[in-house]
């Protein structure tokens, strides 16, 4: 080891390069440290070589031996630090390709399992409050229209079944026909915001600073025009 050093300093670049190598070259028996100045020592070679990719190589394979080596800029020139740095940014991108990010996908099973409970849930979990409230609300609105017209149409169905006056026949029939579309669209209208709450919780991530507000209006009308009206405004 003394010796490689020892022909950086006299500036005999080439020698200090094939001596270092071919040591390195000998085994794997060396021990951490010898193997840390080999490589500290090649990287100082090759900065003077004007190899700065081979130098950065050499740095990446010191920090990796001793992941907080560093320089002390009083006593290194600016070319060496520079390239010191250069392999610390790369080895901190291969770490971090070699073990990849997965939090967001973390957060989006989060927020899939509160959405499968209720649509909304998952939406207030990803501070996405304003949509989360719009379609927790519509979904209980709805929910709470589909128990109404089922009851409804249930009562109005005994009715026809009952009426017995060929007269009153067809308006307990329209009545009941009337409770009975409602109930299905407003069972249609729980399941697509049912099902917009999981994939928005899935596939569209809140925009920070969107400041969006979601009014509803909801209205049910059973008498005399049986209709019933959902209204989204963005």
């Amino acid at each position: 080891m003394d010796e490689v050093v020892s022909l950086y300093f006299q500036g005999r670049l080439t020698e200090a390069e094939l001596l270092a190598l071919r040591t390195l070259q000998s085994g794997d028996s060396l021990p951490p440290v010898d193997r840390e100045i080999l490589h500290k020592t090649l990287g100082f070679t090759y900065v003077a070589m004007g190899e700065n990719e081979k130098a950065r190589e050499q740095f990446i394979s010191w920090l990796e031996i001793d992941p907080r080596a560093a320089l002390d800029s009083l006593y290194v020139s600016p070319k060496i630090i520079d390239v010191f740095r250069l392999a610390q940014e790369a080895l901190a991108q291969r770490r971090q390709s070699a073990n990849p990010d997965f939090s967001h996908l973390t957060s989006q099973m989060s927020a899939l399992k509160r959405s499968l409970i209720f649509p909304g849930l998952g939406q207030i979990y990803r501070d996405q409050q304003g949509k989360g409230i719009a379609l927790f609300a519509s979904e209980v609105l709805l929910l709470g229209g589909l128990a109404y017209f089922h009851v409804q149409s249930e009562a109005a169905r005994n009715d026809y079944m009952a009426e017995r006056s060929p007269a009153k026949t067809s308006e307990a029939y329209d009545r009941y026909n009337t409770y009975y579309r409602a109930r299905n669209l407003t069972a249609a209208l729980a399941a697509g915001v049912y099902l917009y709450s999981l994939v928005d919780a899935i596939y569209f991530p809140p925009r920070r600073g969107s400041g969006l507000t979601f009014p509803l209006t909801f209205q049910v009308t059973p008498d005399p025009g049986h209709s019933l009206v959902l209204a989204w405004r963005f």
